[in-house]
């Protein structure tokens, strides 16, 4: 069973720091048969152990991504919210005055 079946999932994703032990038994795999004393067995079963990892870090990297657009869009609603306190702010001092000029008018 060679790396035919599985494919070289090295080129499908920037490598992160956290990721670079996938790199290292991805090229350990890439070897050929006679640089390496896995049984074809072994071989199939790292394989998985390969794509499993490579499935949890896309997810960690989906859930890193969401997770900054997710501070991002806080950051706007706080902004949003502190423009929106400091327009009731304003508008109840406009009431105030007129509230004022018509006590003075009467």
């Amino acid at each position: 069973m060679g790396n035919e079946k599985w494919g070289n999932y090295t080129q499908e994703f920037d490598f992160a720091p956290d990721a670079e032990e996938i790199k290292n038994v991805q090229e350990l795999l890439d070897r050929p048969y006679s640089c390496t004393d896995f049984s074809p067995a072994a071989r199939c079963a790292v394989q998985m152990l390969l794509k499993y990892a490579r499935e949890e870090h896309s997810q960690h990297l989906k859930f890193k991504s969401n997770s900054l657009e997710l501070i991002a869009n806080c950051a706007i609603c706080e902004e949003m919210l502190v423009r929106k306190d400091k327009m009731i702010g304003d508008l109840r001092q406009q009431l105030s005055f007129m509230q004022q000029a018509m006590l003075e008018v009467e």
